[in-house]
This record gives structure tokens, C-alpha cells and sequence, in this order.
């Protein structure tokens, strides 16, 4: 008969205990969500008035525009669109690694999958690509801030050395 004296010795003891937790009004309330991190406030009206945007566009519509077209509304099916595309709007550093080395293999952008090749673009300096990020990633809804010739430079001198293309996962994509 000992383990029925345990049995309920140990029943006791948990509405002894939730009876304590009521009476005292202990509740178990969930933790409010973390706060997300504030995100830096984008001036859209003040990038898309610079010379730097201008020029970003002029180049991408002389250049993009082939695959991405004029809206950079891409290809269904072949290229994605930048319309709030990740990697359009997302980390600039993967942006310039794509642009300078290209990407090729699948990628999913927005529930689509694409398979294919993104050559490098051959644009002439860093001021210029940094200009077509610019452009790209405050167009067409994205708001994601200018980029640098600064951050170019910082990633051709992190990539120098490589041949090839990248591909989605290499990115983080």
C-alpha cells in the first residue's frame, strides 16, 4: 500500500499548489514579443531627387532593362521580378555580389522558382554600380536606402579572387 500513500502525497502537492498559485494570483502570462529592431528611416524622396538615382536609372534602363524590363517587373517565369524582391531589398553586400560576379542556378523569389544564369554587369566604376543598386532598391515600392561606391569597393576587395558565379545559397538565399 506504500505506493498509493505516494500517489497521493504527489496529487496533494499539485493542488496544493495550484490552489497557492490561485489564491495568490499568480497567473502565467505570456511574455510580451520582443520589440522588433527599429529600422533606420528611409528618406525615398531625397534618393530618388539625387544625381546618384538619376544615374542608376539611366543605367539600368540601358543595361537591365533587357531581362528585368523597363518596370522591373522581369520575365514570369524566366527572371524574377525587383519589384520587393528580397534580394533586391535586402542585404546590399549580396546585391553587389551579384552584380559583380552574376548568379546562376535556382533560386525562389516570392514563391516562384527560377532557374538560370545572371551574367556580371559591366558597368565602369563602382559609382556606377553603386548608382543601379540605388535605383533598384528605391523603385517600383522598394524603399531600401542608397548604397556606396564605399560598400562596392569593400566587396570587390572581399571577392576579388573569385571566378564564379554565385549561387542562392552561397548568398544566404
Amino acid at each position: 500500500m506504500k505506493p498509493l500513500y505516494v500517489g497521493v502525497a504527489a496529487v496533494t502537492l499539485i493542488a496544493v499548489v495550484v490552489v497557492v498559485n490561485l489564491a495568490v494570483g499568480t497567473k502565467s502570462t505570456p511574455s510580451a514579443p520582443p520589440s522588433p529592431a527599429k529600422q533606420p528611416t528611409i528618406d525615398l524622396r531625397s534618393i530618388q531627387s539625387s544625381q546618384q538615382y538619376a544615374k542608376g536609372q539611366q543605367l539600368f534602363q540601358s543595361v537591365c532593362t533587357l531581362c528585368h524590363m523597363e518596370h522591373g517587373e522581369g520575365q514570369p517565369g524566366t527572371v524574377p521580378s525587383l519589384h520587393g524582391a528580397p534580394i533586391a531589398t535586402g542585404d546590399a553586400n549580396a546585391f553587389a555580389r551579384i552584380l559583380l560576379h552574376g548568379m546562376e542556378g535556382p533560386v525562389e523569389v516570392k514563391g516562384v522558382k527560377y532557374e538560370g544564369i545572371m551574367p556580371p554587369a559591366t558597368f565602369d566604376s563602382d559609382e556606377d554600380l553603386a548608382a543601379v543598386i540605388t535605383f533598384v532598391r528605391n523603385s517600383w515600392g522598394n524603399a531600401s536606402g542608397a548604397v556606396t561606391p564605399d560598400l562596392i569597393a569593400k566587396v570587390k576587395s572581399e571577392t576579388q579572387g573569385r571566378q564564379k558565379a554565385w549561387t542562392a545559397p552561397e548568398l544566404g538565399k
